[in-house]
């Protein structure tokens, strides 16, 4: 997704800030660094809403802004730019149920490609082990 920041110099400052994520600002001594700020500000700043549970916005376009008479007699002395965000990766939890001789093959398969990752056997565990999923009580047994 590519972001429209609005930068101003003052006094040798550059300032970033974005329309639609109002809020979100940064500041840097010299024009080179003013769009990595940028940049690393709105991750920051979409990362807080997320974890605040709030909607993000609707990101309006370059040609949105571009045909509002109203933005373009107000950004006379402002320099345009997009902004590149990418959303970090998430980590989604699974718990997968799989029939024993294929895990073996999987962990055969692994080993002989030479991969270092630990296997995925898991201990193998009775009915009244807590780990299997008719137990109500027990413990694991290992094979």
């Amino acid at each position: 997704m590519q972001v429209v920041a609005l930068i101003r110099e003052e006094n040798g400052v550059y300032r970033a800030l974005f329309p639609d994520f109002p809020g979100c600002t940064t500041a840097a001594d010299n024009p080179n660094s003013i769009i990595a700020k940028a940049t690393e500000a709105l991750s920051h700043h979409i990362a807080r809403m997320m974890a605040d549970g709030r909607e993000l916005p609707r990101v309006r376009s370059l040609a949105w802004f571009a045909a509002d008479p109203t933005f373009l007699a107000d950004s006379d002395s402002l320099m345009i730019v997009l902004v590149s965000y990418a959303p970090a990766p998430r980590e989604v939890r699974v718990e997968v149920t799989l029939d024993e001789s294929l895990l073996a093959r999987i962990d055969s398969a692994a080993e002989a490609a030479g991969s270092n990752a630990a296997p995925l056997t898991f201990p193998r565990c009775s009915a009244t082990s807590p780990f299997h999923p008719a137990a109500s009580a027990g413990e694991c047994l290992q094979s």
